[in-house]
C-alpha cells in the first residue's frame, strides 16, 4: 500500500547504487523512489557527495533532502546559507528539487529553524521538511499545530512515525527508539499531528520514518499504513 521509498545515501557505494534502486522501484506500478537524503558534515572529506547524488537523479522527479551536520567551531548561518544556495543552484540546473531537512542535534534542528533559511534564499526550487520525530525531540510535540502554521508556506515534505510525547534521553539509542516507532505505537496522540497537517494545506506525500525499528518489517509496515489511513479518514 505504500507509494514509494526514501533512500539514505551516506557512502560512495550508496551513491553508486542509486540507479539500481530507481530502476527496481519503477518495476512496480505506482511505486517509485521519491527522495534521497544526503548529510553535509562540515569537516567530512566526502561532504560534497550531494553533487554525485544530484547527477544521478537529474530529471527523474526525485527530491534531494539535505541535512546539515552538527555545529562546529567557525560555522555560521552565513556559511550554511551560502552552501545551501550552491546546492540549490546546482540542483536547479539538473531539474532536482531541494528539501532542507531539519535534524535533531544538527545545525538546523527544527522546521522553524529551517524556515528562516528557506525564506532568505526564497527559491521555488527549495522547500523544507517537517519531521514529527525531530519536532518531538525539540519538545515541539504539544505545539505541532503552531509549527505547521509557522512554516506552511514552505513545506515540501512531511514524515511521521509512532512516538512518545517525551523522548527517552538516556542515550542516543533510546532517543531514536522512543521517537521512531511503528505508527500506532508510542503515547503521543497522532490526532494532533494529523489535524495540524490537514490545517496547513499541505497536499504532498507523507513519509514513514522506520529508522532502527526492531520489529519485523512484514509486521510493522502493513499495520502502520493501515493505522495511518484510519487517522486520515477520521
Amino acid at each position: 500500500g505504500y507509494r514509494g521509498i526514501i533512500l539514505n545515501s551516506e557512502t560512495k557505494e550508496d551513491s553508486a547504487n542509486i540507479g539500481i534502486y530507481i530502476r527496481e522501484a519503477n518495476n512496480y506500478k505506482g511505486f517509485r523512489v521519491h527522495s534521497i537524503m544526503s548529510r553535509y558534515n562540515f569537516s567530512d572529506r566526502a561532504k560534497e557527495n550531494w553533487k554525485i547524488i544530484v547527477d544521478k537523479i537529474a530529471n527523474k522527479g526525485v527530491q534531494l533532502w539535505v541535512i546539515f551536520g552538527r555545529k562546529e567551531a567557525g560555522i555560521t548561518d552565513a556559511i550554511v546559507e551560502a552552501k545551501l544556495k550552491e546546492i540549490v543552484n546546482y540542483s536547479r540546473a539538473k531539474n532536482v528539487q531541494v528539501i532542507l531537512y531539519p535534524h535533531s542535534s544538527c545545525y538546523i534542528a527544527t522546521a522553524e529553524e529551517a524556515f528562516s533559511f528557506v525564506e532568505r534564499i526564497n527559491s521555488p526550487d527549495l522547500q523544507l521538511a517537517v519531521h514529527l520525530c525531530h519536532e518531538i525531540r525539540a519538545n515541539n510535540g504539544a505545539r505541532i499545530n503552531e509549527v505547521f502554521e509557522s512554516v506552511k508556506t514552505r513545506i515540501g515534505a512531511v514524515t511521521l512515525a509512532g512516538t512518545d510525547s517525551i523522548p527517552d534521553r538516556t542515550s542516543n539509542f533510546t532517543v531514536d527508539i522512543s521517537t521512531i516507532q511503528p505508527i500506532g505505537k508510542g503515547n503521543y496522540d497522532l490526532n494532533q499531528f494529523v489535524h495540524a497537517l490537514k490545517s496547513s494545506g499541505y497536499k504532498g506525500l507523507v513519509g514513514f520514518i522506520n529508522f532502527k525499528i526492531e520489529e519485523k518489517s512484514e509486521i510493522y509496515l502493513p499495520s502502520s499504513i493501515s493505522i495511518w489511513k484510519s487517522y486520515l479518514n477520521k
